[in-house]
């Protein structure tokens, strides 16, 4: 019964890791342009002046002025943005955003398998 309690507790925990890696997002090293980020219409994350960092699901343009797109509370709300306050603007990466999302519960999962069969083959008698 206390091993089976300890399987459970070791489920949950790696099911609560595998919800914590979806939110995961990575962003590209390079900075973006405002008009590259209208046109490439991908999640970004915005460096201001006073270093405050905001993270849109997208920027657009509208009757020439920049905003940016975020969710609160299930709606879409616009943001202004003024160029002249932004210092950098950095795309999300999705193919690596998507790689360490897939493969790091992977490699958990795979380490966490070596460890129960090297526990159960030595709890064996080593066969």
């Amino acid at each position: 019964m206390k091993a089976l309690n300890k399987h459970k507790k070791v489920m949950a925990q790696f099911m609560m890791f595998l919800i914590l890696c979806q939110s995961c997002v990575l962003y590209k090293s390079t900075p973006i342009t405002m008009d590259e980020a209208v046109k490439n219409e991908s999640k970004v994350m915005v460096k201001t002046n006073n270093n405050e960092i905001l993270k849109f699901k997208r920027i657009g343009f509208e009757n020439g002025d920049y905003y940016g797109l975020k969710h609160r509370t299930g709606k879409i709300a616009k943001m202004p943005l003024e160029k002249e306050t932004i210092t950098s603007i950095r795309e999300k990466d999705r193919a690596l955003s998507t790689i360490v999302t897939i493969g790091m519960p992977l490699l958990i999962l795979l380490s966490a398998a070596i460890m129960v069969e090297e526990s159960l083959s030595f709890e064996l008698g080593g066969y």
